[in-house]
């Protein structure tokens, strides 16, 4: 059931955002998640993120979704993307605390999930996904 209203609430979500970036430009598809974190700006990741939520791989949506928010937070001037840098980086760069804060606890999931490799569920996913998304907005 917490898997339904994530993915209804991502739709909504998703619904709500579409027009934004294509106000400003149109974004060529990812081909892979390296394509995306190279090219951030550029790209778009509906794609590989359509594909990940096929697939449930619950690992490969939360780096989509980073991606995604270091996007927004880059848009909302919080940081300068730059691909390689890290995500220490981006939080000195952070100079809103609760921005600042926000941001600490999800690239704590994010750290613990993409680089060490700890498995995530769906309701987990569910929990950090929203926390991405109030970032965001």
């Amino acid at each position: 059931i917490v898997l339904v209203f994530g993915i209804i609430g991502y739709l909504i979500w998703r619904y709500q955002n579409s027009g934004k970036n294509l106000a400003t430009k149109e974004l060529q598809a990812a081909t892979s998640v390296e394509h995306a974190e190279k090219d951030l700006l550029n790209v778009s990741l509906d794609d590989l993120i359509r594909n990940a939520e096929r697939s449930e791989d619950y690992r490969l949506l939360v780096h989509l979704h980073f991606l995604e928010l270091l996007r927004a937070l880059h848009e909302a001037k919080h940081i300068s993307w730059v691909p390689y840098k890290t995500n220490g980086q981006y939080l000195y760069e952070i100079s809103d605390a609760e921005v600042r804060r926000q941001y600490f606890d999800i690239v704590v999931v994010f750290d613990r999930v993409w680089y060490g490799y700890k498995e995530i569920n769906a309701a987990n996913f569910d929990i950090w996904f929203n926390r991405v998304n109030r970032l965001k907005s």
